[in-house]
């Protein structure tokens, strides 16, 4: 394969450590960190493209803390929506491909079967809404060819602020533990989306897909599984019980969609993965590789 050069914003998240960490051979990647580029500010992303002229950026930066998002929803549309569109407009000028992470939570939950890419986006908090800015911005400067837009949800990897951190921290530090049981979706490792990733890239994969590892979850199913892989692992004991709480009594500033399965067919065959159930890559991830 030909040697591609690729910037990559984002690289200190959960998704861009990742990308860094399972890097091909054919790809040179500039992953400049937040003191060297400043995605608030037009003139530097523009200067930083033109100056490195990549084959293709990979956009991993997001304002992703959702309920942050609610009260500061001006930092949020910079980094989700404005960067994201003055990556594709750069993009367009060097002539490079731009993969662009997105999300689940474009949706509002009212669906009672998974999401297509087709199926018709109405965010329900700021940073659902500033994320399909994003997704406008890229398709209003880029021909369909020239981008590949990937929702994905759930998102985990070891070493980072995340669901699976929390509910272990919890587990062992609170007496009873209450999580939300009627909010759906699908987990996600960061390790296989950087694997998608990557296939995007290399294969020139377009347009708007999903991608997510396959099964379906609550919030209260995952939390289970999480508890029942540290114990069973030796990583942890002395686990409190976790009980099923509904949305009502877990009340967060930003609002969530209660059903945001995404339908990864057409992704999955876009991406040339094969499908890993959540739970499956939950214990890969995280209680089968030494601890986190």
């Amino acid at each position: 394969m030909v040697r591609k050069k690729v910037l990559l914003t984002g690289g200190s998240g959960q998704a861009g450590s990742q990308i860094i960490r399972c890097i091909p051979s054919w790809a040179e990647v500039i992953a400049p960190g937040r003191q060297d580029l400043d995605l608030s500010d037009p003139a530097a992303i523009t200067k930083l493209v033109n100056e490195l002229r990549p084959d293709a950026i990979i956009n991993a930066a997001a304002f992703a803390a959702v309920d942050k998002a609610e009260a500061m929803p001006e930092l949020a549309r910079a980094i989700n929506a404005r960067a994201a569109g003055l990556l594709a407009q750069a993009a367009s000028q060097v002539g490079a491909r731009l993969v662009h992470i997105s999300t689940d939570y474009v949706f509002d939950g009212r669906n009672c079967v998974p999401y297509l890419p087709t199926d018709v986006a109405r965010p329900l908090s700021v940073y659902g809404s500033t994320k399909l800015e994003g997704e406008l911005a890229i398709r209003a400067s880029l021909p369909g060819e020239d981008y590949l837009i990937l929702r994905t949800a759930w998102v985990h990897t070891p070493g980072h602020s995340n669901f699976v951190t929390a509910i272990l921290r919890r587990l062992q530090d609170q007496a009873a533990l209450g999580v939300v049981s009627d909010q759906i979706g699908t987990p996600t490792a960061a390790q296989d989306l950087a694997v998608a990733i990557w296939n995007a890239v290399g294969n020139d994969a377009s347009g708007l897909v999903h991608f997510t590892n396959s099964g379906v979850a609550s919030w209260f199913d995952f939390a289970v599984a999480i508890q029942r892989l540290a114990k069973s692992s030796g990583r942890a004991s002395n686990l409190c019980e976790i009980s099923p709480i509904s949305t009502a009594q877990y009340p967060t500033p930003a609002r969530r969609p209660q059903f945001s399965v995404l339908d990864k067919t057409s992704g999955w065959a876009a991406l040339d993965m094969t499908p890993v159930h959540w739970m499956d890559a939950l214990e890969r991830t995280w209680f089968s590789e030494g601890p986190a």
